[in-house]
């Protein structure tokens, strides 16, 4: 019989780094298509009127709009201004609404999700957050972003359903020097 040359605590260790490295891998591939991608914007002119006048109706009050075209989605994407909020959309070709995202302050969160916040992550500092609609799949939840520390900064993304309920949990670390307040390069 051959021996393996790992103890079962190493096995298990790795099994558990295995199984958080792949949790992060996804969580990032979600924040990376939540967020549009950096690309120029086009003009009103180049989206089918179906598509805009759709738009108008659904999002009246939206100002500061700007048009793109996914580069591996079919339909359009806007960025706008909606009810005093950044907020990115998905539309398909008939200009239905697919995803809305809606950045938000932290005090516009809803009660649930800032209380899973403050009772599960009592050492960290909630920046800001997310609101993330699926409209054929009726689903809604929050990204929130949370950061411990000031030199070497902890941060973490979590994904939480509209009841508190943790969806996702990822942690990172960053330099406050390379990104502002919000995370963006400076």
């Amino acid at each position: 019989m051959t021996r393996i040359p790992f103890s079962e605590h190493q096995i298990s260790s790795y099994t558990r780094f295995l199984i958080r490295s792949v949790i992060s891998l996804v969580v990032l591939l979600i924040v990376v298509t939540i967020n549009l991608p950096a690309q120029k914007s086009i003009p009103s002119t180049d989206v089918p009127a179906n598509v805009v006048e759709n738009f108008k109706k659904e999002y009246a009050s939206a100002t500061n709009v700007q048009w793109f075209r996914p580069k591996k989605e079919k339909g359009y994407a806007a960025s706008c201004q909606l009810n005093g909020k950044k907020t990115q959309l998905r539309l398909d070709e008939q200009g239905n609404t697919l995803k809305k995202v809606t950045h938000l302050q932290p005090n516009e969160l809803p009660a649930p999700v800032t209380q899973s916040v403050q009772s599960n992550f009592k050492d960290y500092q909630l920046k800001r957050g997310t609101e993330i609609q699926h409209m054929k799949k009726k689903q809604t939840f929050y990204r929130v972003r949370l950061v411990k520390g000031q030199k070497k900064a902890e941060v973490r993304l979590i994904f939480i359903g509209p009841d508190g309920k943790i969806l996702t949990d990822t942690d990172q670390r960053i330099e406050p020097e390379d990104k502002d307040d919000d995370g963006d390069q400076k």
